[in-house]
């Protein structure tokens, strides 16, 4: 008898235990699915020095007014899905971004520049214990050769269910002056 109580207690626990994770990993599902869906971007700063990439004489902070009609530059191109992925405890952040690649002629010491797209997708984690996602970021490198320069290295900040920052370290032209700044680009994404 006092088996048959020690057994019927022990499954009860275990059943009590598989209840509970199943409702964990249901609430998590739920949270997490909260992030995802389609975002676009709403503004782009330059963390950095004021620059002129754009040549009219007038330096800003706000990189969709020092981009707006350079060559290669969309703002309709940036944007990011999140989305569950299959381990159902993290997310993945895909977001294509501007960068301005800069080319460097040390002979003459004169510098080029150039809009491209990046691809970029970093993972987060989702740890219930801490109640908001922690996340890891990827490392991006664009310099091509030794005279080549663009993204550094791409992360995220500022992240809620319905908007997220990524930053990205690089380096613009200051065209007034012909130099290269460096410094962090924060595009906001807010959810569609």
């Amino acid at each position: 008898m006092n088996k048959s109580i020690l057994h019927f207690i022990f499954i009860g626990l275990v059943c009590m235990m598989c209840l509970y994770s199943c409702t964990e990993k249901e609430n998590n599902g739920v949270r997490l699915s909260s992030y995802c869906g389609h975002y676009t971007v709403e503004s782009i700063f330059w963390a950095g020095e004021f620059v002129d990439v754009n040549g009219d004489g007038i330096a800003s902070r706000d990189l969709l007014i020092e981009l707006d009609g350079q060559p290669g530059f969309v703002p309709g191109w940036i944007e990011a899905d999140v989305t569950l992925c299959q381990d159902g405890i993290s997310l993945s952040y895909d977001c294509a971004i501007p960068a301005v690649v800069i080319r460097e002629y040390p002979e003459s010491s004169i510098y080029s520049q150039t809009i491209m797209y990046y691809g970029v997708q970093i993972i987060s984690t989702w740890h219930p214990d801490w109640g908001t996602p922690s996340f890891t970021s990827g490392v991006y490198n664009s310099r091509l050769d030794a005279y080549t320069y663009g993204i550094n290295r791409a992360y995220l900040n500022n992240v809620s269910d319905s908007s997220f920052e990524l930053c990205a370290d690089c380096v613009l032209l200051n065209v007034k002056d012909n130099r290269i700044v460096e410094g962090v680009v924060r595009f906001t994404f807010k959810k569609q």
